[in-house]
Formats: C-alpha cells, sequence, structure tokens
C-alpha cells in the first residue's frame, strides 16, 4: 500500500508548521521496486513523532522525510509498493522550532512575547505611560520607553541623565539655590550656579562681600565677634568683619570714645594727656583735670579728693586735702 499526501493536505500542514512546534518526517520504504518518494510529514504539536514514509527506492531504505517545525524525531521508512515489510532506516529528525508556540483563535502565537496574547490567548497588554510602547516578557505585561535610554519615571519617560526632576535616578530632585541661583541636570549629576559676583555657601547664593554670617568666604560669621565697649556689633565691610560706634565716637582699640574729651585718646587714638590733665576740644588743657580735682591739683583715674583736720601755725582747726 502506498502512502498519499494531497496538496491541500500538504500546504496546511506546511503552513501550521511554520507556526508551531512538531515532529521530523518520517523515512524512506526498503523495496527494490518501491518508488523514489520523500517520507510523509510528521505529526503536529511539541515534539510529535514523524508519520510512516511512502516506498523508497534502496534496500537499505530510502531518505527521511522532511523536518517538522519543531523538535520532534522522524518515523520509520514505509513499506515498498507491493506491500512488503517496513525498511529499516530511520526518518530525518525534526528541526529546531521558532520557539514554543501556542494555538490561539488568530494562529500560533509565543505567549511569553506576543504583546496581544501575553501569558494567555486574547490577553493584549497596554500602558498609561506617557512615551512608553506595550510589551511582553515572560509573559507578563510591561512598559517599555519608545525612546532608547529614557528611565518611566511618575508615569512617564525622562531621560535621568538631563531630567533636573528625576537626576541620576527617578525621584532625584535639583533643588535650585535660594538668592536667585539656577539649576541643571548634566550627566546624572545636580549642577548648580549663582549669580554673579555671588557664592554658593551651603544652598544659597550669597555675596561675601556684605553677608554677616558668610563675610569674605563661607561660615565666617561677624555676628559671632564680641561687640567693641561702647560700640555696635560687627558687620560685613568689603569682605572683613567690623564693628562699628555710635555717632560722635571713634574706635581706638576695642572701646568707642569721644576724642575731643578722652585724655587717654586725646584728639587721636593714643595719645595721652600727662599729668592727668584733661582733654577739652581734642587738645590736651593745663588748666583741666581728667579727673578729680583736689585743691588744684590733677587726681588719678583711682584717686579722689579727700581731706583731714589739722591746725595752723597759730593752732587754729584747718582742713587739708588730698588725692588718695
Amino acid at each position: 500500500m502506498k502512502l498519499t499526501l494531497s496538496k491541500l493536505t500538504v500546504s496546511s500542514l506546511l503552513v501550521l508548521a511554520v507556526g508551531c512546534s512538531g515532529g521530523g518526517g518520517g523515512g524512506g520504504g526498503g523495496y527494490l521496486d518501491g518508488g523514489t518518494s520523500t517520507g510523509g510529514f510528521g505529526n503536529f504539536g511539541s515534539g510529535g513523532s514523524g508519520a510512516v514514509g511512502a516506498g523508497g527506492a534502496l534496500p537499505s531504505g530510502g531518505s527521511g522525510g522532511d523536518p517538522g517545525g519543531g523538535t520532534g524525531g522522524g518515523g520509520i521508512g514505509g513499506g515498498g509498493p507491493s506491500g512488503g515489510a517496513a525498511g529499516t532506516s530511520s526518518g530525518g529528525s525534526g528541526g529546531s522550532g521558532g520557539g514554543e508556540c501556542t494555538v490561539c483563535p488568530k494562529g500560533c502565537v509565543d505567549l511569553a512575547t506576543d504583546a496581544n496574547n501575553c501569558g494567555s490567548c486574547g490577553y493584549a497588554c497596554s500602558t498609561s505611560a506617557a512615551g512608553a510602547k506595550p510589551v511582553c516578557q515572560g509573559g507578563q505585561c510591561q512598559a517599555q520607553c519608545i525612546t532608547a535610554g529614557e528611565t518611566i519615571c511618575g508615569g512617564a519617560c525622562t531621560n535621568t541623565q538631563n531630567d533636573p526632576d528625576n537626576c541620576g535616578a527617578c525621584g532625584k530632585y535639583c533643588q535650585a539655590p535660594s538668592g536667585g541661583g539656577s539649576v541643571s541636570c548634566v550627566n546624572g549629576s545636580c549642577q548648580t550656579g549663582c549669580p554673579s559676583g555671588s557664592t554658593l555657601c551651603g544652598n544659597k547664593c550669597v555675596y561675601t562681600a556684605t553677608d554677616n554670617q558668610n563675610c569674605g568666604s563661607c561660615g565666617n560669621s561677624c555676628s559671632s565677634l564680641t561687640p567693641p565697649v561702647g560700640g555696635n556689633a560687627y558687620s560685613c565691610k568689603a569682605g572683613k568683619c567690623e564693628a562699628s560706634c555710635p555717632s560722635g565716637k571713634t574706635l581706638c582699640g576695642n572701646e568707642c570714645v569721644d576724642l575731643m574729651s578722652d585724655h587717654a585718646n586725646c584728639g587721636s587714638c593714643g595719645k595721652l594727656c600727662y599729668g592727668n590733665h584733661g582733654c577739652s576740644v581734642g587738645q590736651c588743657s593745663s588748666n583741666s583735670c581728667a579727673f578729680d580735682v583736689c585743691d588744684g591739683n590733677c587726681c588719678s583715674e583711682t584717686q579722689s579728693c579727700n581731706f583731714y583736720w589739722g591746725t595752723d601755725i597759730n593752732g587754729k582747726p584747718v582742713k587739708h586735702y588730698l588725692c588718695s
């Protein structure tokens, strides 16, 4: 008996074999007077065995049939045209399939990678992420950015190498410094800038020429310095901490003084009026005392004018004055 396949059957089997995995073809027949036909096609399905081949020409069996679309082995060769025994040759090995395919209503598909049939027939993937497309990986729906190098952050695709809201990673926000500063994301790192003439101290743009907390350099505080005696607190001027005095006073050392009347700084810092004489209108005066006057004599800063009773040459009581 000779095994034959119609053209319609063969064509249909070829279409399915392309889409789904199947076994290899059967081997050729064994009788001398058999025809030289090719073996039959393999059964369909994952790893199916090949069908029995048609009659072949050589005693040792004809060539195996065409491989199927999957990984199954070929069938044993068929008998000759006179109905003899089957040949001894084995059929051809099954061809390697294009992946584990499943027959769905619209054809054979790979459920592991088909975005329209992901994990099961008819389950289509979708995404609401802006700039992304739905994909199927391992039978699970996922979203993938259309533009290469972008990442989905907060429901939209973005480039974390230059996005200041997602710099280097999703959610890593670049904060602009206060004081008129700017911010940008360069190669995944936040970069800040300050207006011309100002300096970034911490997260604030300051002018170190006048800033009391960052005078001349970041962290140099003028307010931490002790004010001079009789003077005002230190302030930053031209990048240096300087003390100031009330109107009419001058800073001499660490004390605010009146150069018009201070006997130790008469007219200028450090000019001392000797003999404890006073300073008048910025000049040392021999007619005045800086401190207490005692019977025409000038007492020192630590002295005061005192008196005691005594007698004169006539024995009468009289006061005697002295600085003590």
